[in-house]
């Protein structure tokens, strides 16, 4: 018994859309890649930019997620979007903590490079940590007392 090529491709067709409905009710989105930097998620694509960061852009070309650090958190809130989700705020805050981190983290070891070929630079770091705890505490403070300002007219 042979199968003709007709309804091979028609097996293949409901076969694939079954598994696309399928995956939709647990919540996901078939990716597909346009090109080197584009990948469609739904309506949605998710841009790789020359800067290294993401960004989740419409069909239409409205942003709706941009300055996004890691590609993961771009494929979530462009899965949440073509479900027709509001997608998740806390995870681009989470990322841009991410990105900060990692800003940080080469801040430090340029500084701990520097501090072996300079000892006088260790002084420096030193004092400027200790200026800027001093800092926070003072704007940490400065908020509190706002925020008690607040609790008594309430």
């Amino acid at each position: 018994m042979t199968i003709s090529p007709e309804r091979l491709y028609q097996k293949i067709k409901d076969l694939t859309k079954k598994i696309k409905q399928d995956l939709r009710r647990k919540g996901m989105i078939i990716p597909t890649r346009k090109n080197k930097s584009i990948i469609r998620v739904g309506n949605y694509l998710i841009k790789r930019k020359e800067n290294e960061f993401y960004s989740v852009v419409s069909v239409d070309g409205e942003i709706m997620a941009d300055q996004l650090n890691l590609p993961h958190t771009a494929a979530i809130i462009a899965n949440q979007l073509a479900l027709k989700q509001q997608f998740d705020v806390s995870i681009v805050n989470r990322d841009r903590e991410y990105g900060y981190a990692c800003f940080e983290d080469q801040m430090y070891t340029r500084a701990k490079e520097r501090m072996d070929l300079d000892p006088y630079y260790n002084d420096i770091k030193v004092y400027k940590y200790q200026e800027s705890g001093e800092r926070a505490e003072n704007l940490k403070k400065s908020i509190i007392a706002q925020f008690e300002k607040l609790n008594k007219v309430a």
